[in-house]
């Protein structure tokens, strides 16, 4: 709460830059929300599964990154077709793996952003993709980072735990250049149906978390 109030003083100062200091806000009030999800997914580890609209969620995620890229001169396209499923999953989970892979397009990325859903049998495909030029290791990319890595995010590796804790899958789909990780709601056989097989990156990724 200190950080925040210094901040929105800095924010209506002149002499200081009202553009970073909000930036600077957007990233307390994301660690606050990272902090309240978190602690409520760990006192909250017997709950019964909630349903919530997927669209819903994309959509609310879509709000809360478009003026972060915008500000970094960048656009967010936003893709989802008509009916997605509900789906069974915690709320502040979902949020914060959607929040770590657009975060990582924003810092390690380039060009726009797509964020998109689909549907696949009973259940659903999550895309988040860059156009930049970088490529990533897949062996590695979900290997935890060091203590001093920097960045407010919980990171692709507790993204991946958060993702199985609650049945997903957290696949990196396309190595780059634009890379491109897929959020799966259903199990294997949305990846399969999607693209008519398992790539070589699904199997690895298969071959390292759980169903």
């Amino acid at each position: 709460m200190a950080h925040r109030i210094r901040l929105e003083t800095e924010q209506v100062s002149d002499s200081h830059d009202a553009r970073l200091a909000d930036e600077a806000l957007r990233d307390v009030d994301r660690l606050e929300q990272t902090i309240d999800d978190l602690l409520a997914l760990a006192r909250d580890s017997e709950r019964a599964r909630e349903r919530h609209a997927l669209t819903t969620l994309l959509r609310d995620a879509a709000a809360r990154w478009e003026p972060r890229l915008a500000s970094a001169g960048r656009r967010l396209t936003f893709d989802v077709e008509a009916q997605l499923p509900w789906v069974e999953a915690s709320r502040g989970a979902i949020r914060q793996i959607l929040d770590v892979l657009l975060d990582n397009a924003l810092t390690h990325g380039d060009g726009d952003v797509a964020l998109s859903g689909s549907r696949v049998g009973q259940g659903a495909v999550v895309s988040v993709a860059d156009h930049g030029h970088t490529t990533v290791d897949g062996e590695v990319i979900f290997i935890r980072r060091s203590l001093t890595a920097s960045g407010s995010g919980i990171g692709l590796a507790l993204a991946r735990r958060l993702a199985e804790a609650e049945d997903l899958r957290l696949l990196l789909a396309d190595p780059g250049p634009g890379v491109a990780f897929h959020l799966v709601f259903g199990g294997r056989d949305s990846v399969q149906r999607q693209r008519g097989g398992a790539s070589p990156t699904d199997e690895a990724a298969g071959a390292t978390s759980g169903p």
